[in-house]
């Protein structure tokens, strides 16, 4: 159910860049997640090299109005995620513990008819990304599958920022590899290499080991294809003896 949830959220995101001709990315993650989600809108802002909540898509002005809002005061459900690393689900943003929790942006949140919103930070341990936001203009918990839905979209957005900052442009044309729980994932014949090496190495699914590179490439600020070639070429190794990506390492990275 897992698998085919990550194929089938991967072609909805290629289905809205097919439609504009164009490489997909946050954009089209947040538009397939509002459809999916049946939403009032999402938006998607990235962790800023000092930590700051930084807003970079959205579907709709309100919704990139409202980020905008959380980044100028400091506060609500999204930067609440940032700083936990957990997801932040709110019902009702007019409910007396969110206007006491977020004193400024709960209130302006409803003015702008939105209800629900819900959080969901992008990342692996310390590695954190950004944070996609899904906005309701109803009160109530998301469903069991918008929740997995979510989770999803998310780690998709994950892949994509990793991907940009390390070197690696998608396009509607480009394959992608299938692993063998059916997960679907980005790739460059380099990365793909590499991550196949690494899996081997350290026994681990070759989705494990894209993550790995991507979050050791953004951790070290390293394109993501010279990190592959390094991979590659013995030139580094992962695990205990090598030096590199552990989950010890992205823990006490970033």
């Amino acid at each position: 159910m897992v698998n085919d949830r990550a194929a089938r959220v991967w072609e909805t995101v290629m289905r809205h860049a097919e439609q504009d001709g164009a490489t997909p990315s946050l954009r089209h993650v947040c538009a397939a997640c509002a459809e999916a989600l049946s939403a009032a809108g999402v938006g998607f802002a990235l962790t800023s090299s000092v930590g700051m909540f930084e807003p970079v898509s959205g579907t709709d002005p309100k919704v990139d109005e409202l980020e905008e809002l959380q980044a100028t005061v400091g506060e609500g459900p999204g930067c609440e995620a940032l700083v936990s690393g957990e997801p932040v689900l709110v019902d009702d943003l007019a409910s007396p513990g969110s206007v006491t929790r977020w004193p400024v942006f709960a209130p302006a949140a409803v003015d702008r008819g939105v209800r629900g919103m819900f959080s969901f930070p992008a990342g692996r341990g310390a590695v954190h990304v950004g944070v996609l936001e899904v906005f309701r203009d109803v009160t109530g918990p998301l469903s069991p599958r918008d929740l997995g839905d979510a989770f999803a979209y998310t780690d998709l957005a994950m892949l994509l920022v990793l991907d940009s900052r390390g070197g690696i442009a998608a396009s509607p044309a480009e394959s992608t590899v299938r692993t063998g729980d059916g997960e679907a994932v980005l790739h460059s014949a380099e990365v793909h290499q590499a991550a196949g090496m690494l899996s081997v190495q350290l026994g681990i699914p070759v989705v494990d080991a894209l993550l790995r590179l991507r979050a050791r490439a953004f951790a070290q600020n390293v394109r993501l294809t010279e990190l592959a070639r390094s991979v590659v070429a013995r030139e580094i190794s992962f695990g205990p003896n090598g030096g590199s990506v552990s989950d010890s390492d992205l823990e006490g990275s970033a």
